[in-house]
């Protein structure tokens, strides 16, 4: 059973690629087209909630820590630094106005307050295991889009029309970007943060008597990130192939990792 687990898992990730690398051919087409007819708001949507479920998640997973170990000082200041982070992303804040401060000043409290009053799971040895896994999950796999990015160089479609840069390939490594973000394009960092919503998928494992069926929050998840990809090529951000890596990325890491604790946790009881 285990290694039909592991072939279908490999077998995705083969999948996966052969998609990516088909689907790259129309890198250039498909970010010409999308660019042309992009809508600010759509493009402002991916630019700003986007990053949500990686900032918003990782604060509720530290929340729910802290609280076991009776530590509410670490939590409130873990959960206020990431919902200070992305109520500046969201509002994008111009420190030179007023209204802007204000804004993200306002999105900041909101977000602290919706985290804190989220239900907590009720307190176990499985519960914690797969919130620090959640935790690993959404950090090696940031750490991993982070070093890409840096090694990669990739022009982005903006750097091809703005600076003329020469469009490049995904597979070829260009050396490390010590250029201005305009040559980090690959992998999608946005695509990745709005993968993060996957780990919804866990729900049910935490909260027992929770009645949203897997495959539903599996596919919510799947059509925001759809939707945050899209909204980054719009924008002239990325390019097809830069959106698929940057999900895959996070869905590789999360698939390993979920494989190694459901065997941890589960294959005792089956001896």
């Amino acid at each position: 059973m285990k290694s039909k687990r592991s072939l279908s898992f490999f077998a995705a990730v083969i999948v996966y690629l052969l998609m990516l690398s088909a689907l790259s051919i129309y890198d250039l087409s498909f970010s010409e087209n999308m660019t042309a007819s992009a809508s600010d708001l759509f493009v402002q949507f991916g630019a700003r909630v986007g990053p949500m479920p990686m900032f918003l998640i990782s604060a509720w997973i530290l929340n729910c820590l802290f609280l076991y170990r009776d530590k509410k000082s670490g939590a409130n200041m873990a959960v206020f630094l990431l919902c200070g982070g992305a109520a500046y992303i969201l509002a994008c804040p111009d420190p030179g106005r007023i209204p802007d401060l204000l804004l993200a000043a306002a999105c900041w409290s909101g977000l602290f307050f919706l985290v804190r009053k989220l239900p907590c799971p009720e307190q176990s040895e499985r519960v914690i295991r797969f919130l620090r896994m959640g935790l690993l999950v959404i950090v090696l796999g940031f750490v991993i889009v982070q070093i890409c990015k840096f090694t990669w160089g990739r022009p982005r479609y903006l750097a091809i029309i703005q600076e003329g840069a020469e469009f490049q390939e995904w597979l070829k490594i260009q050396g490390f970007a010590v250029r201005d973000d305009l040559y980090r394009s690959f992998p999608s960092g946005h695509t990745y943060c709005a993968a993060c919503s996957f780990l919804t998928v866990l729900i049910p494992d935490l909260f027992p008597e929770c009645s949203v069926k897997r495959w539903e929050l599996g596919l919510g998840a799947f059509c925001f990130t759809m939707i945050i990809a899209l909204s980054r090529i719009a924008a002239g951000k990325h390019f097809i192939s830069d959106v698929m890596a940057g999900g895959g990325i996070f869905l590789v890491v999360f698939g390993i990792t979920l494989a190694i604790e459901w065997r941890k946790l589960y294959e005792p009881n089956h001896r």
